[in-house]
């Protein structure tokens, strides 16, 4: 390593994982009844935490993600999207490591009961023998929807049930699990909007509600009103990120690759980004290119993730 990478690599930086479903084993992952977007295993989970521990990583909550670093330059968060009942599972594994994390809970889905639209989609698409690359271009035509008018779409296509969780591995959080999630001192609530809706595609209006609202049912069952969101699929803009501050909101998160340089300023604390992993026998590549300090697949992920954003806008 030369001394110009060196600084780099030293210098105070904040790196965000980003989870989804945590499974027992790939076997789980794979059922079909969840779709297999993003498959990580308890496994993979304690690997991962004891490779950036190794590596003279500091593990922090939200609520330390604004000051510098004293002690070390590297920090690290992680964090889980949607409300999956089996992110229950990290609270253990948290435990056992002494590891804090954000839990980003999708509010509807946890008072309705109903499983998340894209498992619902793989679920039977799979069930009716329709291949992954068809199954894509049709989750990509309904992602163009309002959450409102997918779900509508799903039960004309599959029936009035279609949208019930069909295992452990696709049902959302009960108000009780989600209570009991507050109750842990290493995990934080965060917002996921209330429907999962792409915030920078419906009327400001209804990004404004999808945010507060969620905000007043989350205060509701923890006692306590977040300060963390992760805005659905990244996406983000100025008029979305005032919303979330108006809301009380202090901490966004997006899923663009990239490290942050801390402290954060006051003009990047809103729009945090994330590395979304994966689980399985590229976890070990896929850590080494989030903690490298530069690297040309960053720069074309960032590029092609905006690219998706703008078509969904």
């Amino acid at each position: 390593m030369d001394a110009a990478t060196w600084a780099m690599d030293n210098r105070p930086a904040l790196l965000v994982l980003m989870f989804r479903g945590l499974f027992r084993n790939i076997r789980e992952a794979h059922t079909d009844d969840v779709d297999p977007y993003q498959p990580f295993v308890e496994h993979d989970l304690c690997r991962l935490i004891e490779h950036f521990q190794a590596s003279g990583y500091r593990f922090i909550s939200p609520d330390k993600m604004h000051l510098g670093l004293r002690t070390a330059p590297k920090r690290i968060l992680l964090t889980f999207d949607d409300g999956y009942a089996n992110n229950l599972r990290a609270l253990p594994i948290m435990r056992r490591y002494g590891v804090p994390a954000p839990f980003f809970v999708t509010a509807g889905n946890v008072a309705s009961g109903e499983a998340f639209w894209w498992d619902v989609l793989h679920r039977e698409l799979a069930r009716r023998g329709i291949g992954r690359a068809a199954a894509a271009v049709e989750r990509q035509r309904l992602k163009a929807l309002p959450v409102y008018a997918i779900r509508s779409t799903l039960k004309a296509m599959f029936g009035p049930d279609s949208l019930l969780p069909a295992s452990e591995t696709d049902w959302p959080m009960t108000i009780p699990e989600v209570k009991t999630l507050a109750a842990e001192p290493l995990a934080t609530v965060g917002d996921h909007s209330l429907d999962h809706e792409l915030l920078t595609r419906v009327p400001l209006d209804e990004a404004r509600r999808q945010i507060s609202v969620s905000q007043e049912m989350l205060t509701e069952w923890t006692g306590t009103s977040p300060r963390i969101i992760a805005y659905p699929n990244g996406n983000a803009n100025d008029d979305v990120v005032t919303m979330a501050e108006q809301a009380g909101l202090k901490i966004g998160v997006t899923a663009e690759p990239g490290k942050s340089s801390l402290p954060l300023s006051s003009q990047y604390h809103m729009r945090i980004p994330r590395y979304a992993i994966v689980g399985g026998p590229g976890l070990r590549r896929q850590i080494r290119a989030a903690e490298a300090p530069f690297s040309l697949a960053e720069v074309q992920n960032r590029f092609l993730r905006r690219r998706q954003q703008a078509t969904l806008r």
